[in-house]
């Protein structure tokens, strides 16, 4: 099952050492987004934050789309 949300980059992860196949991809570290229940009409954070492998060259509060789940090594 692959599940997807959105996120804002919040800053990166610098890692000593890396498995052999993560060499050369850049780690993010990011906070989903939710629709905000007051308005409606935008996008919060929901105070939680993750580490993800960043395959696209995202940046610093850019708002991506992240993949999670057995397939998502797939994409």
């Amino acid at each position: 099952r692959v599940e997807m949300f959105v996120a804002r980059v919040t800053g990166s992860v610098v890692s000593t050492q890396k498995v052999k196949s993560m060499t050369g991809h850049k780690l993010l570290l990011v906070e989903p987004l939710r629709v905000d229940p007051a308005t409606k009409g935008r996008l919060v954070g929901t105070g939680r934050s993750f580490v993800v492998v960043d395959t696209v060259g995202a940046g610093q509060d850019e708002t991506v789309l992240i993949v999670q789940g057995s397939s998502a090594r797939l994409t």
